[in-house]
């Protein structure tokens, strides 16, 4: 997937318009932010688990982080796709 869209930055079509570039630090600062804030929830409860406990939340929180970096993707396709129409 990652080729692909390196591909489609050689194409001569490719071009980034003003709000997507200005739109994209907002949206960057707003994630920073509700990772700081899960991060501050989540401490107390991580402080109560033991080691076996921690190995497999490191497990999960590694899928999910890995969810969520396909879902912003996606979503920054289907903007790039809008921003083209």
């Amino acid at each position: 997937m990652e080729y692909a869209r390196l591909e489609l930055l050689k194409g001569p079509s490719f071009s980034l318009s003003n709000s997507c570039m200005r739109a994209q630090p907002i949206s960057m600062a707003q994630r920073a932010e509700a990772l700081k804030k899960l991060a501050e929830a989540w401490q107390p409860v991580y402080a109560t688990l033991d080691s076996d406990q921690k190995r497999r939340m490191r497990f999960v929180a590694m899928h999910v982080l890995h969810e969520f970096k396909a879902a912003a993707m996606s979503r920054r396709t289907q903007e790039e796709d809008e921003d083209e129409d």
